[in-house]
Formats: C-alpha cells, sequence, structure tokens
C-alpha cells in the first residue's frame, strides 16, 4: 500500500510540475519576451514576427538564418534588422564581409535597416546611427532609473534603491511594471520619393539614423525625413543594396500603423527569390567553431594541409607488418615445475643437513607405505623388510639411513636416495 501511495504521489509531483511549466511558457509565450528584439522569433511589441508571417502569407518562400553567411546561398533577399532595442550580439567578421560583398555582386538583395555595423565598406553604404540620448532616453531600464531619479528628487532616494534592485532581479518583470504605455520613443515621419517606394504614403520611424552612400549618382534615394536621407536602394555588380535608417516600421508594433507592411510590400514586388531573415547576428544559432576561427584569421590552407601531414603519420605509425599474433598462454604448474620451486628452495637453503633430513623422512615413508607398513617406525623399517625377506628394500633402507661423514653434497646425495628409493619400490617378478 505505500508503495501505491508513493507512486501516486509521484504521479502528481510530475503532472503539476508539468502544468506549472506549461502556464508559464504560455504566459512567456503572449508577452512574446522570450525572444530577442528585431528577431522573427518574437511576438513582443519590439520582435518581428508580424513582418515574417507577413512575408509568408504573400506566398514568398521565407527562413530564418541562423548560421554565419558563409553558407549563404546565391540570390534571394538578406533582411538584417537592428536599431536601439538590440545591439547585435555577433558581428560580421572578415570571411563574412568578403562573402556578403560577393553575394551582392553575384545577385543577391541586401536589406539593412538600422543596423548601422553590418554594411561592409566595400558597398558604399553606411549608416550612421542616431545620438546617444536618442538609444538611452526614458524607455528601458535606463528610462525606468531616469524617471525614479525624477519623482525621487524630494525624499531620500529609496525609490532609486527598490527599481535599480528590482530590476537587477527580474529585468522582464520589472519592464511590465515599471514602463509606462507611452515609453516608446515618438514617431518621425519619412516620406517616399522614389524607386519602388514612390506614391506610397509616408512611413513613420522612431530613432531614424542617417543614410550615406560613398556615390550619390549610383543610389536613388527612396525616403527623406525632412531634408535627411532615410532609404536608399545602390545597384552594385547584379544586385542591390538597400538601407533604411530604422527597424522600427518593421517591428511588430509599428508593422500596419506606421507603414512598415506596406514598405516591405513594395519590396518585395521588385524581388524574386527567397527570403533570409538573419537571426545569426541578432544572437540566435550556434557560435562558431574553431574551423570558422580558423577560416576567419586565413590560416584554413595552412590548417588543411596540417591535417593532411597529420593523417599520413598515423597511417605510417599505425601500420601493421605481418599477420596478428596470437597471445601465448603460459602451460600450467605441473610437478616438474613443483619440484624445481622445491629444488630452488632447498638450493637456497644454508641448512644442508636440515634439508637432507627432510628428503630422507619423505623417501622412508613412500618406502613403508609401497610395501605396506605405514605404521612401522623408520628406525624399526630395515629389520621388519628383512623379516619378511624383502632384503633388497631393507638394504636401501640401510644405506639411506646410514650417516655419511664430511661435508654433503645435497643434490649428490638426493640423487642417491631417489635410486634407492626406485630400488626399494621395485616389485620382484
Amino acid at each position: 500500500m505505500r508503495v501505491v501511495l508513493r507512486r501516486v504521489a509521484v504521479a502528481l509531483a510530475i503532472v503539476i510540475a508539468l502544468g506549472a511549466s506549461g502556464l508559464v511558457c504560455a504566459r512567456v509565450a503572449d508577452r512574446g519576451r522570450w525572444a530577442l528584439s528585431y528577431s522573427t522569433h518574437g511576438a513582443g511589441p519590439e520582435g518581428a514576427r508580424g513582418l515574417y508571417l507577413f512575408a509568408h502569407e504573400r506566398g514568398v518562400p521565407v527562413r530564418r538564418w541562423s548560421e554565419d553567411l558563409g553558407a549563404l546561398p546565391d540570390g534571394g533577399m538578406l533582411v538584417a534588422l537592428g536599431g536601439c532595442d538590440h545591439f547585435g550580439a555577433r558581428s560580421l567578421s572578415r570571411p563574412e564581409r568578403e562573402r556578403l560583398v560577393r553575394w551582392v555582386d553575384a545577385g543577391g538583395t541586401l536589406v539593412v535597416a538600422g543596423a548601422d555595423e553590418y554594411l561592409p565598406r566595400e558597398l558604399g553604404v553606411a549608416l550612421s546611427g542616431p545620438a546617444g540620448e536618442a538609444c538611452f532616453g526614458r524607455t528601458g531600464a535606463f528610462g525606468m532609473i531616469v524617471r525614479a531619479w525624477e519623482r525621487a528628487e524630494e525624499d531620500d532616494g529609496e525609490e532609486v534603491r527598490d527599481v535599480t534592485g528590482r530590476i537587477a532581479r527580474d529585468p522582464t518583470r520589472a519592464a511590465d511594471e515599471l514602463a509606462p504605455e507611452d515609453a516608446a520613443p515618438p514617431i518621425t515621419w519619412a516620406h517616399a520619393v522614389g524607386g519602388s517606394l514612390r506614391g506610397m504614403a509616408p512611413v513613420g520611424l522612431r530613432r531614424a539614423a542617417s543614410v550615406h552612400v560613398d556615390d550619390p549618382a549610383s543610389a536613388t534615394i527612396l525616403l527623406r525625413v525632412e531634408e535627411r536621407t532615410a532609404g536608399v536602394s545602390v545597384a552594385r555588380g547584379r544586385g542591390t543594396v538597400i538601407a533604411l535608417a530604422s527597424a522600427s516600421a518593421l517591428q511588430n508594433r509599428d508593422l500596419a500603423s506606421a507603414g512598415g507592411a506596406a514598405l516591405f510590400a513594395r519590396l518585395l514586388a521588385s524581388h524574386e527569390g527567397p527570403v533570409y531573415f538573419d537571426e545569426y547576428h541578432l544572437g540566435i544559432g550556434a557560435p562558431r567553431s574553431f574551423m570558422r576561427w580558423v577560416a576567419e584569421i586565413g590560416l584554413l590552407p595552412v590548417a588543411l594541409q596540417l591535417l593532411v601531414v597529420l593523417l599520413f603519420f598515423l597511417w605510417r605509425a599505425g601500420a601493421r607488418f605481418g599477420d596478428t599474433q596470437r597471445d601465448v598462454e603460459r602451460a600450467p604448474a605441473t610437478t616438474a615445475s613443483f619440484v624445481g620451486a622445491v629444488g630452488n628452495l632447498f638450493a637456497k637453503s644454508e641448512d644442508a643437513a636440515g634439508a637432507l633430513v627432510l628428503i630422507t623422512r619423505h623417501a622412508l615413508s613412500r618406502i613403508a607405505a609401497h610395501h605396506r607398513l605405514d605404521g612401522i617406525p623408520h628406525e624399526r623399517l630395515a629389520d621388519e623388510l628383512a623379516r619378511r625377506k624383502r632384503h633388497d628394500a631393507a638394504d636401501a633402507v640401510r644405506r639411506i639411513t646410514s650417516a655419511r661423514e664430511g661435508t654433503i653434497d645435497l643434490t649428490r646425495r638426493t640423487r642417491e636416495i631417489d635410486a634407492e628409493v626406485a630400488r626399494a619400490t621395485r616389485d620382484r617378478v
């Protein structure tokens, strides 16, 4: 009964844990805060999941790109979003910059919105981000602290310490509780002036950067904010580079209200092929491997040569000459090995007389056992054998027990005793 109750309790605990985790995941998914800003996974106001679904519903092949640009297929449109809401977690490496330039020249369309560090210099287009106070204004964690300082001008600063502590403990929850509804930066309306955007309604941009082109004659101005260029299209090789001053219109909160969907629809209308949304440089995807790092510093050919040399060395060092040989099993110990071991003990012993006494006693026991005289003392063995008319055995016993004077040659004496034992135990025919 106790085992059944224990199993029921464990099952209930598992069900409760799974249910609680499911509610947490559902709540996080509703808020969309598990994903990064500008990510097409994000369903929150700063995410770009709406842009992904918008392109998908228009029948365009879309894909989230979560690795570096070295494997990017030729052709298509690559969309890179960025800005003040989330500074890119990964910068473009040297091989990626070179690959991106070749990719555009081969016919690709690169769309960069607000990501000022994404454009290689060779493309001739650059974004200069908004001023620091535009990125770090009254929004986000920085804005929470600023507003707390303003409210704490007449007290002892306790509210400021409380705000910073809540942000440190749980930034997401603090953002939900402390950020005001009007915390989003103000919208600046950019007017469409040319290219594929000509005749479109104004587009609302937040914290717009400035767009600069090395060769203005080769560029088509798409958007303007007053006298400032906010969007350009530059033809390069067989491809096109489109730079927008801000990605805010492509985020979920402004996709419909600020004209971001209409802008992206115009860009898709003049484009053929799949659309890739760069998630890797936002921070999503596996990190670069060691071989990627070797390629970035230009040592990949050297590494491949060293690998070939290493494989050749291992092949030569591991070559087998001749057939394999089985391990030879050692022969089990036999009587001969036992005798040899005992002989070594006797040979190493310094008491030859004592060893001879043991050998003599064993020899007489063997003779007595052979003639069925086990109970006869060794001193009377010769006389008993003579009484039974076994004179050869009696003589052998007497020769074994006869004392020898002088130095004892243990080996020679042992052989003599062994010969007498053989003579005494030889059956007469």
